[in-house]
């Protein structure tokens, strides 16, 4: 009898472990199957977070054995509801052990028919502003490595608002060939180069010593054969001259540093250049060739500087607007910036406060008697 229970107990075992692996498998099965929806949850969910728009994925294809991901129909709608980005496909393929080390380490990116869409609004005001106000950050809990990214077919729509009426600009003919960006500590740089066509005119960058976290990178970028007239659109109302004919060459270099903010110098050459006034009947200048040269222009990491800043002055003497005294006023320092706290005594009712004069860049007082003078939209609190 003892021993007709023992066999009939080992039985019972075996059933009830023949049945909980058979559980196991199921559920494993259904996680294999289910991890494609998963995934493109979480890559909308993701995206959503990141971006702060609608993010919606037509397809989401994982092999995890393999380490291949496959993304299709992708979209990121802006804020009136238009698309901001869309790609046709991403294929890509990862390493798992590396993914759960904490490191997404993709070995080719292959971007097929991505599309952008970027809205000027202001002089320093675009639809996807607040996505580029992020600091430099250190890349997050997860560090990313890119081996390499291949972009393809890539087009970019330009719609400037702030000019009567507003005009579209296409970038199109996008090629983009990148190796080795990461956002890891110490990791090396990575290079990229990319190609495009704007207006007829070509357009090429080469960057180097590329790191994504803090964003660092030298680059060239040459422009050729730009129709000159297209600075007209951008001229304020009553200019003297406006160009009528003429081509543009460009060549600029560009290194950002995180700690230095940007370094630029720039080329520039205009050909068989036509100046006229606005009422003239012949042309004011021409020009075969006229070249400009900017040179080893700095730009700092704070952005502009606000030179005047003031209230009217004691008493009841004019001052002109150069000048500088315990009421503010033409004080071009460098350190009223963003973010700034200004305390000025007030002697009228009133105060009848002022700003302007607004740079680029300029040194510690203006000393040279001048900035790179600028335009901007800026907010005050008092």
């Amino acid at each position: 009898m003892a021993g007709r229970g023992r066999e009939q107990r080992h039985r019972r075992t075996v059933r009830v472990a023949a049945l909980a692996a058979a559980a196991l498998v199921g559920l494993a099965v259904a996680v294999v199957l289910a991890l494609p929806q998963i995934v493109r949850l979480a890559v909308v969910w993701r995206l959503g977070a990141l971006t702060g728009r609608p993010v919606s994925l037509a397809t989401a294809e994982l092999d995890l054995t393999g380490g291949r991901l496959a993304l299709g129909g992708l979209r990121i709608a802006d804020h009136d509801g238009e698309a901001l980005v869309t790609i046709e496909r991403v294929e890509t393929r990862f390493s798992p052990g590396d993914l759960l080390r904490g490191h997404l380490r993709l070995g080719r990116v292959a971007v097929e028919q991505p599309a952008v869409r970027i809205v000027r609004t202001g002089p320093r005001k675009f639809n996807l502003s607040d996505l580029l106000g992020g600091g430099a950050g250190g890349g997050g809990p997860l560090a990313l490595t890119l081996e390499r990214v291949e972009l393809a077919g890539g087009t970019v729509i330009v719609e400037d608002r702030t000019l009567a009426p507003s005009r579209l600009w296409r970038v199109e003919s996008l090629r983009l060939d990148a190796r080795d960006l990461s956002t890891r500590p110490g990791a090396p740089p990575g290079v990229l180069r990319l190609d495009a066509v704007a207006g007829g005119s070509p357009i090429s960058l080469w960057a180097g010593g590329v790191r994504l976290a803090p964003l660092t990178f030298h680059a060239t970028a040459i422009a050729r054969e730009i129709d000159a007239t297209l600075a007209a659109l951008y001229l304020p109302p009553g200019s003297p001259l406006t160009p009528a004919r003429g081509r543009l060459d460009v060549s600029a270099t560009v290194e950002r540093q995180p700690d230095a903010g940007a370094r630029l110098s720039l080329d520039a050459v205009f050909s068989q250049l036509e100046l006229w006034r606005p009422r003239g009947t012949t042309a004011f200048l021409h020009a075969p060739a006229v070249r400009v040269r900017l040179e080893d222009l700095q730009v700092g990491p704070d952005g502009l500087a606000l030179g005047r800043l003031a209230v009217a002055p004691a008493g009841t003497e004019v001052f002109g607007g150069l000048w500088p005294g315990d009421f503010g006023g033409n004080m071009d320092a460098p350190d009223i910036r963003e973010g700034v706290t200004v305390h000025l005594p007030v002697f009228h009712e009133g105060a009848y406060f002022y700003f302007g004069d607004f740079h680029a860049a300029q040194g510690d007082g203006e000393i040279a008697g001048s900035g790179l003078e600028s335009t901007a939209d800026v907010t005050l609190h008092f």
